[in-house]
């Protein structure tokens, strides 16, 4: 079927449904007429077929997948689908670490007519029922390590029909259970033209993909995403990011998250990427060396990838003195003049100033986090400080901020390097539009959206999608936020973050949560709390190392160490500071560094007049962070209601 007709009638650009079409927007469409997903994949495949594709590790030796051998893949995963029983528009569900099992398993949905359905490794056995049930998934392809979690619970899945699992030893105990390799062979004895027929049956205003949010304020909302969509948004960011046909990545990223996902798979093969797979513990400290290995030349991360990286380059500055400390301080202070300057694109920093700086300190930086080669850093997902972003400006390491959500199929605006400012997420890629509405004396108001990438809906919620998506097509993001006259975008809050006072003042806690961690290096999160209340009040954890399943324990990082060191005390772990209290020096100390950061505020409402300490620090396994690491705060208030109950009752 030619591309061109792979369009449905649809009168509304909008849907709740896997089957219902919708109009796509009337954008670019003569210059980037709609294609569907396996049209773009084959074409990318067939174009550079002998390319290295996708690199991963087996018994510690890299093996490589070309993209003829990917797309083979491909379509023997659709084909063991249909083999298994899947229909036109229903969902295959997706759970595990990044690896080739989980690309080949998305496009191999997709490519049957089906969905693809990521669901978060972080994920409860509750919650991936959740998501099961709510998708009405007659599939779900899981690595072995979360195996048991879909055992347990397949039995109140209603619509469950096969379990696959990818990794480790195939499970031959459990009835249902298809091994990845049996499920392949499967695929191999289904003829091409079965495969033919089903994606005749694609259009590519129908949904695709169907990503779940990771449910911060109540249950997972099921965003589905159109051909359209994923194709547009890909290309889109290609575009904005100038990608060559030359790139290295790095899939590291949670797959179930639609940057993640949009990025590394469809931006992968759109632009012909060389993608290696970090392993399982990337987050957890592997990533660097990962890095180092493979040398990639775009990453795309989450601001506790830089903050680690940060505070570990404390730890080691804070051990330096006398001539290699001056040394670096004086190179750090190029670096940051330079970048400075090209924020604004002006001339003021000396080049033979510059390459002595980089001789000295910026090549040697880069190099050991394996970044030398990178050309672009985009972090998101979640706000990162603008402390964190200059200190590694002044090492010549530009890390850009790039906006977007679930609802717009990953990416709407993002900073580069020769256009950005260091406390914008960007502008916004060509053919899309961005828009204030209701903007206050300050210019600050909701930042609504309105092209191509902009989402179908929530499925089966009619009530939602409406609440996000007005009668012209913008979807509202729920962002506070401004413009410049330059077209850069300035998020400043959060509608459902803010905070409104008893006094009626609207204050938006996340930048007053900044500047109290930027006084106070031992804080590991900080969350302010005041709705409807007279004052404000925050709570502070300490930051700990966490252990091998990313619990928080006791031990202080070395940077909350050297704190409590300046104070006096030689204390390495948080029982000993809290169990009998924290000395009259410490908090005298957390009090000083509040008054700091008060300093700042722009109005007596936005003061913090109290704090409290949390005994463990906040961690996606206690509850109190999502999947992407955004504070989860009416849970947190909840499950800390005594401390703030305490802090306005003394």
């Amino acid at each position: 079927m030619e591309e061109r007709k792979r369009l449905l009638p649809a009168e509304k650009t909008y849907s709740t449904s896997l089957k219902e079409p919708v109009r796509i927007h009337p954008i670019e469409l003569n210059t980037l007429p709609p294609r569907s997903v396996p049209y773009m994949f084959d074409e990318a495949c067939r174009q550079y077929s002998s390319k290295i594709a996708l690199n991963y590790k087996k018994k510690g030796i890299w093996k490589t997948i070309t993209y003829w051998e990917y797309r083979t893949m491909v379509r023997n995963c659709a084909k063991g689908f249909i083999m298994l029983g899947l229909q036109p528009n229903t969902v295959v569900c997706i759970l595990g670490y990044n690896s080739p099992e989980w690309f080949v398993a998305d496009l191999g949905a997709i490519y049957a007519g089906g969905i693809a359905a990521g669901i978060y490794t972080t994920n409860s056995a509750e919650a991936c029922l959740y998501c099961l049930n709510n998708s009405n998934a007659k599939i779900i392809v899981v690595e072995n390590t979360q195996l048991t979690k879909i055992l347990g619970i397949k039995g109140k899945a209603s619509s469950l029909k096969a379990i696959i699992q990818y990794g480790g030893e195939e499970d031959k105990e459990h009835h249902g259970v298809l091994g990845w390799n049996s499920f392949m062979r499967m695929g191999q004895g289904v003829s091409d033209s079965v495969l033919e027929t089903a994606m005749k049956g694609i259009h590519t205003n129908q949904c695709c993909t169907l990503v779940y949010t990771s449910g911060t304020t109540g249950a997972p909302k099921g965003a589905m995403l159109s051909h359209d969509n994923v194709v547009y948004d890909a290309l889109k960011i290609g575009e904005k990011l100038s990608l060559t046909r030359n790139e290295i990545y790095v899939s590291y990223l949670p797959l179930s998250h639609v940057a993640g996902n949009v990025v590394d798979i469809h931006c992968g093969y759109m632009f012909n990427v060389c993608t290696y797979f970090a392993e399982k513990d990337a987050l957890r400290g592997s990533l660097i060396s990962t890095f180092q290995e493979v040398r990639p030349t775009r990453i795309l991360s989450v601001p506790r990838v830089w903050e680690k990286i940060y505070e570990k380059f404390q730890e080691r500055a804070a051990e330096s003195s006398g001539l290699k400390k001056y040394v670096v301080n004086w190179a750090k202070k190029q670096g940051l003049r330079k970048n400075l300057c090209a924020e604004r694109n002006l001339h003021g920093n000396s080049p033979v100033r510059y390459q002595l700086a980089n001789f000295i300190l910026f090549r040697k930086c880069k190099r050991l986090l394996g970044i030398d080669h990178c050309k672009t850093i985009v972090s998101g997902a979640a706000p990162l400080s603008l402390e964190v972003k200059m200190y590694f400006a002044s090492l010549d390491i530009l890390i850009h901020e790039g906006y977007g959500m679930s609802e717009c199929s990953a990416f709407h605006s993002c900073c580069l390097t020769g256009s950005f400012r260091f406390e914008s997420c960007g502008t916004c890629c060509t053919g899309m539009i961005t828009y204030i509405d209701n903007p206050d004396a300050e210019s600050n108001g909701e930042l609504c959206m309105y092209g191509r990438h902009v989402f179908m809906g929530y499925l089966n919620d009619h009530e939602k999608t409406m609440a996000v998506l007005d009668n012209r097509g913008y979807l509202h993001s729920g962002d506070v936020a401004r413009i410049d006259e330059d077209g850069f975008i300035y998020i400043t809050g959060r509608i459902k973050e803010l905070i409104i006072t008893a006094g009626g003042e609207n204050v938006a806690p996340v930048l007053i949560e900044q500047n109290i961690k930027a006084e106070l290096p031992f804080v590991g999160h900080a969350m302010v709390v005041g709705d409807r209340r007279k004052y404000l009040v925050v709570l502070l954890t300490f930051a700990t190392e966490v252990d091998e399943n990313q619990y928080p324990t006791s031990k202080l990082t070395r940077r909350a160490q050297s704190w409590v060191s300046s104070m006096g005390f030689h204390l390495t772990t948080t029982r000993e500071i809290l169990d009998t209290g924290p000395d009259i020096t410490i908090i005298k100390a957390i009090q000083e560094g509040l008054n700091r950061a008060n300093e700042k505020a722009i109005s007596n409402a936005q003061r913090v007049q109290k704090f409290g300490i949390v005994p463990q620090d906040f961690s996606v396994p206690g509850g109190e962070l999502g999947p992407t690491m955004k504070l989860r705060r009416k849970f947190i208030e909840s499950k800390y209601s005594d401390i703030i109950q305490e802090l306005y009752e003394s």
